[in-house]
């Protein structure tokens, strides 16, 4: 997958449509069922959108407008637009621009075959009082009891119970139909109270059933937070409601029961814990985006391997683990109805074997295949979380035990040719170089191998020749969050040249590598000390990884940026940058002491592992403020060129400049 380029990727809108809020605007696309919520700042992004501005252009432009430094915040509104299918052309690299991949998933039985548009939007003169919304919630509520007190007390009885698959098909098809669109009236409906707007009303038809729904991602923006969470709340009962409904109305008892069912089934599906839900929705409320943002793929991937390991506060531990708890609950519950479901109706099918005619033993297995199919999808998350926190432990060790590195023979010359665009190897001289290839042994890697694990002592260091390796990392959470990738010519194990030691990350194979490996003693012994000028370049890429800024970004690539960037001595009381100038270098601050200066008003005083110049660099504007030396300063410059190359490969990298750049916007206001 391609790696996002903030500098060069230039989305563009499809024809769309937008309607401003008074907290959000609404974007429709004008000949599809597609829409998406932002918030009203998003309004000067979107204006800048048209197949010509950058990514870069795009943070320039909210900056103007909100006085804010966001990459993240401009591209959570792109990878929104992407995902609603309202950019000129799907953008992978969007999607995957967050280290944690996972997202929330759509269960496969919420991909409608066909969606016909009703109404593009409809609004109301007036905002609706809240108390309406509550009555509705309430109403909802009341009749959901009342299903749940009947399915509490029910004997389950054969479900769709007919002489013809025919029957039993038609009914089915009918019933999820009224269910479905009772809930979608009601959402769209509850919205409308809510926002005084209906958006998207479109019919849609599904393999089982059809529904009638709106977009109520405008519920987002609702005045009231507590309306908000009563609608979250309110959503998944919905099903019960027409069933409840349903049981005052004089049907006969197998439909009523059917009716019943097919809601609770219904609700289950709403409510998986393991697929985009009513469940996942509320949840997530809780949390600050910037925290987690998105519990679902917590607990999936790592569920209860993450407590212990992280470093929220109590209330946002509690939400974790009340949802585990959730999902569990969920879990057992519905294996016990399904269980309970399929027994009752294999009992009948066994009976249709022995005593019916070919039409109802063909009724009875429809029903139950179908039964089982649908318990099977529902479970297949449970199962994949408990084989994930049990396997996943080992997987590191059993990939090392099965794939075994595999020395291989390549051609020396243009292995050498290669070896020389390294910006490292560059440094050496020819003879070196040959004498480095000499003690060189080539090795091949499958995809999945792991070089080395975080926390093992690294005893040797690698020149990619082909293929890609991930850098990874745990974080609070327990998740393992992808950092960089490493490409053929970039070295791995470099800081070890001046001291060995254990490895803070992962590394491993993300396709077949072929690597030439070195054993440590033999590059030490070779890099003596007549290579004054190489060690300083490595002893400044060992002290720049330490530097919290840089915590998270390989020394790989921090070396790149190291051997193209400069050091320079600076006298005390030396004026470095100089207020409204347009210089473009980043500047690191290696030893010494740097006064920041705005208006003749001293702001803050840098010292060692601080940093300034980011803002004229992601702003493109002047310097905001002038720069002096307090005493006798070592500076690590970084021009343009390199700064932006760093921060395209490494995402975390500028997002971390920019949530300082935004606090020195602040205490600068």
């Amino acid at each position: 997958m391609k790696s996002l380029n903030i500098y060069d990727l230039t989305p563009n809108l499809q024809d769309v449509e937008i309607t401003y809020g008074t907290k959000d605007l609404f974007i429709e696309a004008k000949h599809q069922v597609n829409c998406a919520v932002l918030p009203l700042e998003a309004k000067e992004v979107i204006k800048h959108i048209n197949g010509q501005n950058s990514i870069k252009d795009l943070v320039d432009a909210y900056y103007q407008s909100c006085g804010q430094v966001s990459i993240k915040t401009v591209l959570n509104y792109l990878e929104e637009l992407n995902d609603k299918k309202l950019l000129d052309q799907n953008y992978p690299e969007l999607s995957a621009k967050k280290s944690n991949p996972i997202k929330e998933v759509d269960s496969f039985l919420k991909y409608s075959l066909l969606s016909v548009s009703l109404l593009r939007k409809f609004t109301l003169e007036k905002k609706l009082p809240g108390a309406i919304l509550l009555s509705l919630s309430a109403l909802i509520f009341s009749f959901a009891g009342i299903a749940i007190y009947q399915f509490l007390n029910l004997k389950l009885e054969e479900y769709l119970k007919f002489q013809n698959y025919h029957h039993s098909l038609i009914l089915f098809f009918g019933i999820t139909s009224f269910l479905m669109v009772a809930k979608g009236l009601l959402n769209s409906l509850m919205v409308l109270i809510e926002t005084k707007y209906m958006f998207a009303l479109a019919l849609k038809l599904y393999p089982y059933g059809v529904s009638l729904q709106s977009n109520d991602e405008i519920i987002s923006g609702s005045t009231s937070k507590k309306h908000k969470l009563l609608f979250l709340l309110t959503s998944p009962f919905c099903y019960l409601f027409a069933s409840g409904v349903c049981s005052l109305l004089p049907l006969p008892q197998n439909i009523q029961h059917d009716i019943l069912i097919t809601a609770i089934i219904l609700t289950y599906i709403d409510l998986n814990p393991y697929r985009k839900s009513d469940a996942i929705k509320v949840f997530n409320y809780f949390f600050k985006p910037d925290l987690l943002g998105n519990i679902f793929s917590l607990h999936k991937e790592h569920g209860f391997k993450s407590f212990g390991k992280n470093n929220l506060n109590l209330k946002d531990e509690a939400r974790i683990v009340s949802y585990s708890f959730f999902a569990l609950a969920w879990a057992v519950s519905f294996m016990l109805f399904s269980f309970d479901l399929i027994l009752t109706n294999i009992n009948s099918l066994t009976y249709q074997f022995q005593f019916g005619d070919t039409e109802q033993i063909l009724n009875a297995s429809i029903i139950v295949t179908m039964l089982l199919g649908l318990s099977f999808y529902l479970g297949k998350d449970l199962i994949h979380t408990i084989t994930k926190n049990i396997l996943s432990p080992l997987t590191p060790q059993i990939r090392k035990v099965r794939n075994k590195a595999e020395h291989i023979d390549y051609d020396k010359k243009v292995l050498a040719s290669e070896f020389k665009k390294n910006i490292l190897i560059s440094h050496l001289d020819e003879s070196k170089i040959t004498e480095l290839l000499s003690i060189g042994k080539v090795y091949s890697y499958e995809a999945g191998f792991s070089l080395y694990e975080d926390g093992d002592y690294i005893d040797s260091i690698y020149y990619v020749i082909e293929g890609s390796l991930e850098v990874s990392k745990e974080n609070q959470f327990g998740m393992e969050e992808k950092i960089s990738s490493l490409y053929p010519g970039d070295i791995i194990g470099i800081e070890q040249i001046l001291e060995a030691k254990s490895a803070q990350n992962k590394v491993s194979a993300h396709s077949k590598v072929i690597l030439l490996k070195f054993h440590l003693e033999d590059i030490q012994h070779l890099l003596n000390k007549e290579d004054k000028k190489l060690l300083k370049k490595i002893s400044l890429c060992s002290y720049a990884a330490k530097i919290p800024l840089f915590q998270n970004i390989p020394t790989e690539k921090i070396a790149k940026m190291i051997f193209a960037s400069e050091v320079v001595n600076f006298p005390e009381g030396y004026n470095l940058v100089e207020q409204g100038e347009k210089d473009k270098s980043f500047f690191i601050i290696i030893s010494g002491q740097v006064e920041i200066i705005k208006d003749e008003k001293s702001l803050k005083t840098l010292q060692s592992g601080d940093f300034f110049g980011e803002l004229a660099l992601i702003t493109n504007s002047p310097r905001s403020a002038s720069v002096k030396t307090l005493k006798e300063t070592q500076l690590l410059i970084i021009c343009s060129k390199e700064f932006w190359k760093l921060m395209h490969e490494n995402l975390e990298l500028a997002l971390a400049i920019e949530d300082v750049g935004q606090k020195r916007i602040r205490e600068a206001a």
